[in-house]
């Protein structure tokens, strides 16, 4: 090997070995009182004021989601989610909970507009097109779908736990 490759890769692996031993030195500064379990910790040596998380609740959602499949045949559904609760109708109302679990993971998605300097494949997907509009916890919604060029068709799919089923395509996994 030459000498240039052998200082190279000696260089290397001592930069690995140097980080290698940051992380793994990272959790041991941390001192011994804070890794004791409250179980195991007497009273005095437990903190003076001990703080509990409070669970959060799940962000209510109501959406109404109107759709077309291009071909003159509507559909729709509303989606109310509160805490654990959940109902919904039309389409989705076979799987209300996982609906919910969507639109609080698409929530900012959902409230924003798409990027309007975006550059989209020109490939048409279909003549469907939906409009989603409410409230996800504090955002509002008004999101339309189209499914025109590529981009849409993108944001449709990214979508689609709360949009209609598209004749012919494979349905959410």
């Amino acid at each position: 090997m030459p000498r240039r490759s052998l200082i190279l890769v000696t260089g290397l692996a001592a930069l690995a070995a140097a980080a290698i031993g940051v992380v793994a030195g990272a959790g041991a500064a941390r001192p011994t009182a804070a890794r004791s379990s409250p179980a195991t910790s007497s009273p005095a040596t437990a903190p003076a004021a001990r703080t509990t998380a409070t669970p959060v609740a799940p962000a209510s959602v109501t959406l109404v989601v109107t759709a077309s499949d291009g071909a003159g045949h509507p559909s729709g559904t509303h989606l109310r989610c509160r805490g654990a609760s959940a109902s919904a109708t039309g389409y989705l109302r076979p799987r209300p909970a996982a609906a919910c679990a969507s639109a609080r993971r698409l929530a900012v998605f959902l409230s924003s507009p798409p990027p309007p300097q975006r550059v989209c494949a020109q490939i048409y997907g279909g003549p469907q097109t939906a409009w989603v509009r409410g409230r996800v916890g504090t955002r509002v919604v008004d999101r339309r779908f189209a499914r025109r060029n590529g981009c849409e068709t993108a944001d449709w799919s990214r979508a689609e736990a709360l949009l209609p089923r598209i004749a012919g395509a494979p349905g959410p996994a």
